[in-house]
């Protein structure tokens, strides 16, 4: 598995390079990385990997994604269309993951994770805030003043 995994940060690596190197061209560069997908080489992987039973193994993959679901063909497609768009013009250098969640739930199996209100518990005292935190958990017991966060987000691949 870690030649497979080396493989794929590769990718990665050479997107962002290549997307500096020709961008001042016009030229875009992503990647689109797939998670599992409705394909005859799934079939073929899971035919392998349980040769007595294979639906069994499809059936596995879809419910540890949260959609419980494989991606299909033509969603993978469409993102590549968007990412050749006008709609994309200014995005060049990413990869865009299309997985049903899959990555972002570290596999966990869909379900198992569930949203819920908590009004008390939202930043700036935004009702309605979805939160992923377990409902048993007791909500914030700091003052509202001290629970004020700036929003920030960064990516990162290791650099």
């Amino acid at each position: 598995m870690a030649p497979y995994v080396a493989s794929k940060h590769g990718v990665l690596g050479l997107t962002k390079v290549a997307s500096a190197d020709v961008a001042r061209f016009g030229v875009r560069v992503n990647a689109v990385c797939p998670g599992p997908v409705e394909t005859r080489m799934m079939r073929s992987l899971e035919s392998q990997r349980n040769p007595a039973d294979p639906r069994a193994v499809h059936d596995a993959n879809s419910a540890n994604t949260p959609t419980g679901r494989y991606a299909t063909p033509e969603e993978v497609a469409n993102a590549v269309m968007y990412l050749c768009s006008d709609l994309a013009s200014d995005i060049t250098g990413t990869h865009l993951v299309i997985d049903g969640g899959r990555s972002g739930s570290g596999g966990a199996p869909s379900g198992t994770r569930r949203f819920i209100e908590h009004p008390e518990r939202s930043i700036r005292g935004l009702a309605g805030h979805h939160s992923m935190m377990p409902p048993d958990q007791p909500p914030f017991s700091q003052p509202r003043a001290a629970r004020r966060v700036k929003a920030s987000a960064t990516v990162s691949l290791g650099e």
